[in-house]
C-alpha cells in the first residue's frame, strides 16, 4: 500500500454502505416482529400451527444471524470510515508541513528536501530532524493503513463464512449488538523500532484516530507506557492504567516467595528469597 492509495480511498462509498446495512437491520427487525405476530394468533391453535410456530422460530433464529453478520459489517465499516478519514486528514498535515518547509512526500512515504537555497548548518540540522520526523509519521500511515484494511478484509471474510456469532441473541436488537463486538478493528502494536527510534512511535501515535488510541491505553498499556515519541499525557495514563496488573504480579510474587520461606526450615540463610520478598 502507498499514501496514494489512502488518497483514493472512497468514505463516500463506505458511508453508504454503513446507510444500507442500517436500514438492512431495520428490515430484518420488521421481519421478526411480523412472524412473532403471526406465530401469536390465537386462533391458529392446530397440529399446522404448531409446525408452522417452529418453523417461524427456525427462521427468527436465522434472523438474528443475519442481523450479527450485518451489525458486524455495518460496524466494520463505520470504524474503517473514521479510521481513513483520520488517515486522510494526517496525510493533508503532513504535506502541508512538508511544503512549508521546502521537501516533498513520495507515495512511498519517503521525504525529500526540494528547496537547495543555502542554509546555516544550525538550520540544516534542524531541518533534516523535521524531515525524519516527516518520514516517519508519513510511513506510519502507510503501516495503518495496511492493518485497516487487513481488520476489515478479516471481518468481511469471517461474515461471508458465517462465522459471525449472534452469542444466543433471541432479539434483533441483541443480535447487532453481538454483531458490533465482532466487526470492530483491533489497534496495532507498535512497530519493531519504536522502542529506540522515538519518530517511529510518535508516527504510530499520531496515525491512529483517538478510539484505537483510547483502546491501547485501556487494554496494551504496556506497550507505550515507556516509549519515547509517545505524548506525555498519554504515556501518563498508559501507565496508571498498568498500576492494577502490576500491583497483581508483585502480590503475587510476594506471596510465592513468603511460601517459600515458611516451607524452608533455613528460612533464608541460604538462598536470596528474603531479599527479595523485602
Amino acid at each position: 500500500m502507498e499514501l496514494d492509495d489512502i488518497r483514493a480511498w472512497d468514505l463516500g462509498a463506505l458511508e453508504q454502505l454503513e446507510d444500507s446495512l442500517s436500514r438492512r437491520i431495520e428490515t430484518v427487525a420488521d421481519v421478526q416482529l411480523q412472524l412473532a405476530d403471526i406465530g401469536r394468533l390465537p386462533a391458529w391453535l392446530s397440529e399446522a400451527g404448531e409446525v408452522a410456530r417452529r418453523r417461524f422460530q427456525v427462521t427468527a433464529d436465522d434472523l438474528t444471524d443475519e442481523a450479527a453478520a450485518l451489525s458486524a459489517v455495518g460496524e466494520c465499516a463505520r470504524q474503517t470510515r473514521e479510521a481513513v478519514a483520520h488517515l486522510k486528514k494526517e496525510l493533508a498535515d503532513i504535506e502541508a508541513d512538508a511544503a512549508a518547509d521546502g521537501m516533498q512526500v513520495d507515495d512511498s512515504g519517503a521525504v525529500k528536501v526540494v528547496d537547495t537555497a543555502e542554509r546555516s548548518p544550525e538550520e540544516a540540522e534542524a531541518r533534516e530532524q523535521r524531515r525524519v520526523e516527516l518520514e516517519a509519521r508519513a510511513k506510519a500511515l502507510i503501516l495503518q493503513a495496511e492493518d485497516v484494511s487487513a481488520d476489515a478484509a478479516q471481518v468481511l471474510n469471517k461474515a461471508a463464512e458465517g462465522k459471525i456469532d449472534d452469542h444466543g441473541a433471541t432479539t434483533i436488537d441483541a443480535a447487532a449488538a453481538a454483531g458490533v463486538s465482532q466487526g470492530s478493528l483491533s489497534a496495532p502494536a507498535p512497530p519493531a523500532d519504536a522502542a529506540t527510534n522515538p519518530a517511529a512511535a510518535n508516527g504510530y501515535w499520531q496515525a491512529m484516530p483517538d478510539w484505537q488510541r483510547a483502546e491501547v491505553i485501556a487494554k496494551h498499556p504496556e506497550w507505550v507506557g515507556n516509549l519515547d515519541g509517545i505524548p506525555s499525557q498519554a504515556r501518563h495514563d498508559a501507565n496508571i492504567a498498568r498500576i492494577g496488573t502490576e500491583r497483581d504480579r508483585l502480590e503475587h510474587e510476594r506471596d510465592e516467595l513468603q511460601r517459600k520461606l515458611d516451607e524452608n526450615v533455613f528460612g533464608g540463610t541460604f538462598t536470596n528469597d528474603d531479599a527479595a520478598l523485602w
